[in-house]
């Protein structure tokens, strides 16, 4: 069977009949896909590109080199192709969809590659607008995750204590359509049990900042009012502290943060910033002991900004830490010791990840980790980044000249380095893919939570929830 794409670049073979092409396994041992043949459709592009075609497969037993997982197989040459290629595999026909991807670059000779397929991304029976693009949606809960958002009937959750096989419903809690700016957070995770609390912010549609909290088994705090302002960040602090949680909103004579219980009374409130007209909270993470760091951009660039507790709540607001990059998202690494901050790098055109030490702020701090370049990640509505103790994940335009929009992930280790290659967030193709949020749960889970539209004008896009598929590393 021969198939060549329209443009006279990429030839599926049923063997070898070049020097550059790639012998491509896709794995699996779930029932689903070994019990009986199964439809495999198969994209690959890159270069502006794009072939690509179905084929009905028979998972075979395990016997190729390098692999012990059944598998079928297919060649793919790539004669005069220089460009970086993708390789998307998906199977849609069975009770659960099926995905998975490899990047490869082909330098003469042939290669062997391994795509294992996981479980694609799961709808949450809601919608987002594609303009709130300010906060995270998703959080460990429990053994489970939380999800929220802001939906055109008003503020949604949806707890999901088994989020492999979600089974509720999600609730409107506030019915105010024109809230934005919903955000959401929960104790780090630090046994196998899980968090038991997690906190919800969001603008109202009548300008009022408002909060939510809820505690196991089921204690539920709000809505709070905050009052006015334009913009509210929240984190929850490790269990045993002096406070549960922090809110920093931006109000019209600053940015202030609030210290508070589990049931979101306020215990202190400080100054971080004052009135600046073109500050912006890009996030909040409370430190391991008594303390928080706030990340700003601002009319003084980008800083990094340690309170304490102790601090004196009538005292002028800190300068900050300057920052290298523009910061993009924030996130704490697993033992708490290290501030992770995504990044827009423009002189090394690149998005980064870049280290801090939560309890000496001002050292120096390591080498940023580079993540992506910046001339393929996406811009506009749909493009914010999500980092976690664990896993990143941003958008990147498709390079098959289509101008669609996917989703991009890539593991981290527990200093925040990327480890192995990334891979597509998003198992479907169609449309276009943004908005993520990431979670670390118990037992060495992550889930993340995405959009997905039919193009970047309309105005809401579908909520996904997908676990992230475990790492792989190529034999």
């Amino acid at each position: 069977m021969t198939a060549r794409c329209t443009l006279g670049i990429w030839l599926l073979a049923a063997s070898a009949c070049s020097q550059d092409y790639v012998h491509v396994y896709l794995q699996g041992s779930n029932t689903q896909l070994t019990a009986s043949p199964v439809m495999v459709s198969v994209a690959v592009y890159g270069g502006g590109a794009r072939t690509s075609f179905d084929y009905i497969a028979r998972f075979r037993d395990a016997g190729a080199a390098d692999t012990s997982l059944k598998y079928t197989d297919f060649v793919l040459v790539l004669d005069g192709v220089t460009a970086e290629t993708e390789i998307r595999a998906t199977i849609l026909e069975t009770p659960t969809r099926w995905g998975g991807d490899a990047r490869v670059r082909t330098s003469g000779g042939g290669k062997d590659i391994f795509i294992d397929l996981h479980n694609a991304e799961l709808p949450m029976m809601g919608t987002m607008p594609l303009s709130e693009n300010k906060g995270g949606t998703l959080a460990p809960f429990e053994d489970g995750v939380v999800v929220a958002w802001a939906d055109t009937a008003g503020v949604t959750v949806r707890e999901e204590p088994t989020p492999d096989i979600p089974a509720f419903r999600p609730q409107v809690i506030v019915p105010d359509p024109g809230a934005t700016r919903v955000k959401i957070a929960s104790r780090p995770v630090e046994t196998t049990i899980g968090p038991d609390l997690f906190a919800l912010v969001w603008r109202g549609s009548d300008g009022n900042l408002r909060l939510r909290t809820r505690r196991t088994p089921n204690m539920v705090s709000g809505p709070i009012d905050l009052g006015m302002g334009s913009d509210v960040h929240v984190a929850c602090a490790r269990k045993g502290g002096s406070f549960d949680l922090v809110t920093v909103a931006q109000e019209s004579d600053g940015i202030w943060a609030t210290i508070r219980d589990a049931s979101g009374v306020s215990l202190a409130r400080r100054l971080v910033a004052g009135p600046d007209p073109v500050s912006e909270i890009v996030g909040v993470v409370a430190a391991p002991v008594d303390g928080f760091v706030v990340v700003l951009r601002g009319a003084a660039g980008p800083r990094l900004v340690a309170l304490s507790v102790s601090d004196d709540p009538t005292g002028d607001p800190r300068p900050g830490i300057s920052m290298s990059g523009d910061p993009l998202s924030v996130a704490l690494s697993s033992d708490g010791a290290l501030l992770l901050v995504a990044q827009r790098q423009d002189p090394d055109d690149a998005l980064m990840l870049a280290t801090y030490f939560v309890g000496a702020l001002d050292q120096e701090p390591p080498s940023p980790q580079r993540i992506a370049p910046l001339s393929r990640v996406a811009t506009g509505t749909l493009s914010k980044v999500a980092v976690s103790a664990c896993v990143i994940a941003w958008p990147e335009t498709r390079d098959d000249g289509s101008g669609a929009i996917d989703l991009r992930f890539h593991h981290l280790d527990a200093r925040g380095h990327p480890i192995g290659d990334s891979h597509l967030l998003n198992a479907f193709s169609g449309g276009v893919h943004g908005l993520p949020s990431a979670a670390c749960a118990t037992g060495a889970r992550a889930y993340t939570t995405f959009v997905e539209a039919m193009t970047t004008d309309d105005a809401h896009g579908e909520v996904r929830l997908r676990r992230v598929p475990q790492l792989q590393l190529q034999p």
